[in-house]
């Protein structure tokens, strides 16, 4: 999920829907050119496929009211909001095969948005946040922009994975290495796009994990990106429930104290927000969904 603030100027409310060729392939953009743009997790998707697909009971989540909730809440910063549909659906879930391919997710969002035309500004600050799945992209977007700034070349690509992780996990969720397998095409892309990723990365202000299910635990790429961070002052923002934090699935809950610690450690307080919503609360879909509706956003807000 990506947020542009726009221009002076006026625009319509409402959507506009195209598919937009990237590097790799193409993804469907929903643009509501007063505010923002998103990422998404399993079971959301537009309203007509989550119908079709009988996922009713979160049909108030879709793509669509998702947008049009962030642009009340993005009100104040006038954003262009751009939800990224994943590139397939397999039954409910979402699969974001372009955006995790190593060494060229940011290269192919970047295509997107240029190839959107008239209905975003590209150039503009950016405000990136991703819900639930959602969060791998910008898991491989840091692991991307460590690679562009480590001191030496390396043949290889650094992965946001470290290795001891894949003890934790079960096997179906080792099915998230398909899609950061390296070849030779990524790494030729990666190392032609250095200065595209440091660009790309010059121009994001907000970073937002909201409710991830992974993240990074290779101290190769928490090191770097949350460096490049701190540097640049990016804030970077991790929201969370029980939903994630307090399930059975152990896995999530230690990634984040990993990937927390490390924040902690290399970020200014002030650039850095975490917090557990209903934390009294035992966990549910429902406030897996609800946060996305009411996430902290504002500096004045930031409390840990």
């Amino acid at each position: 999920m990506t947020v542009f603030p726009r221009e002076n100027g006026v625009v319509p409310d409402k959507f506009v829907r195209i598919t937009v060729s990237g590097h790799i392939s193409s993804n469907e953009l929903l643009i509501l050119p007063r505010q923002d743009a998103a990422t998404n997790g399993d079971i959301q998707d537009t309203e007509p496929r989550m119908a079709k697909f009988g996922d009713l009971p979160y049909l108030k989540y879709s793509l669509e009211r998702t947008a049009e909730m962030l642009q009340k809440r993005y009100a104040k910063e006038k954003a262009a909001i751009i939800v990224v549909r994943p590139s397939r659906k397999v039954d409910s879930f979402s699969c974001f095969d372009n955006l995790l391919r190593p060494g060229m997710g940011i290269v192919h969002l970047e295509k997107l948005l240029h190839n959107a035309g008239d209905h975003v500004n590209p150039d503009l600050p950016i405000c990136l946040i991703a819900f639930s799945k959602g969060v791998l992209v910008l898991n491989s977007f840091l692991a991307e922009l460590s690679t562009s700034i480590t001191p030496i070349k390396s043949k290889y690509i650094l992965d946001w994975q470290a290795e001891d992780i894949d003890s934790l996990l079960p096997t179906w969720e080792e099915s998230s290495r398909i899609t950061r397998q390296q070849t030779p095409q990524g790494r030729a892309v990666m190392w032609s796009s250095v200065n595209l990723i440091r660009d790309f990365f010059d121009r994001v202000r907000d970073i937002h994990y909201v409710d991830g299910h992974r993240f990074p635990t290779n101290p190769s790429v928490t090191t770097h990106s949350l460096q490049h961070l701190k540097e640049k002052r990016i804030n970077l923002w991790l929201h969370a429930t029980p939903r994630q934090l307090k399930s059975e699935r152990e896995w999530i809950r230690k990634e984040f104290e990993i990937f927390l610690r490390e924040c902690a450690l290399l970020l200014d307080e002030k650039n850095l927000f975490h917090r557990l919503y209903y934390e009294d609360e035992a966990p549910t879909m429902e406030q897996h969904f609800q946060v996305l509706w009411s996430f902290e956003k504002e500096k004045e807000d930031k409390t840990s």
